[in-house]
């Protein structure tokens, strides 16, 4: 397996479907994903090295017996660019264990994004051992998250729905929530009062000015690829 990690401005529309990627951002070990642009958070509450290792070339993030109250993960900054239409966050991970509330969550991946310098549209997708549900709705999907998978969220700027995808198959569809917060892509243990071990290969995003929802098999397509001979 060979991994790349790289962001790619203004690309044709021909590399992924109808519309151009803006923006697309990759991380992959053997690095941290501090050390390849992305913000760790919280340090001052969880040390980064105590929740996030390197390990048999996986980012492992393991942060049992640090607390039941941490919030800590990363976060990667997206260009706000008035064209922007959708928002593509991906990522290969496998669950191992979640405490002390096995039928709970333990990881989170998503999405959030400024129209007109607004409040951002999010969407957030919160994984336990055997489900996965969209944050701030009561959509909840049956998987075998402690085998490995891809999910990916799509958000689509314009019809403000999102989508989630699990290894290319769509299997849920939400409303975009709107928060206070910075055009970005987080993943990370988010969820009180839960902690998590988890195995993840790549995190990836895109943020493109065309195609929507419609575009996001091959967008997960074309990013796949990047990570496989």
């Amino acid at each position: 397996m060979r991994f790349l990690i790289l962001t790619m401005s203004l690309l044709s529309a021909a590399a992924v479907g109808r519309g151009a990627i803006i923006q697309r951002i990759h991380y992959a070990p053997p690095q941290l994903p501090s050390a390849q642009g992305w913000t760790y958070f919280v340090p001052e509450v969880v040390p980064e090295r105590d929740a996030f290792q390197i390990r048999n070339d996986l980012l492992v993030m393991d942060t049992r017996g640090l607390g039941g109250n941490i919030f800590c993960g990363y976060t990667h900054p997206l260009a706000e660019v008035a064209t922007a239409t959708r928002v593509t966050a991906s990522m290969r991970c496998r669950m191992l264990a979640i405490e002390p509330m096995e039928n709970s969550f333990g990881l989170s991946l998503g999405a959030s994004y400024r129209i007109d310098g607004g409040q951002a549209r999010i969407a957030t997708i919160l994984l336990g051992l055997d489900f996965l549900r969209i944050a701030g709705t009561a959509i909840t999907v049956p998987v075998d998250a402690t085998a490995w998978h891809d999910y990916t969220v799509d958000l689509d700027l314009t019809a403000l729905t999102a989508e989630v995808s699990i290894d290319g198959l769509p299997v849920a569809e939400s409303p975009l929530g709107v928060l206070s917060v910075g055009s970005g892509l987080t993943f990370g243990d988010t969820i009180t009062p839960n902690n998590a071990w988890v195995e993840i290969a790549w995190v990836a995003g895109d943020l493109g000015d065309g195609g929507g929802v419609a575009a996001a098999a091959a967008t997960w397509s074309a990013v796949k690829a990047l990570f496989t001979d």
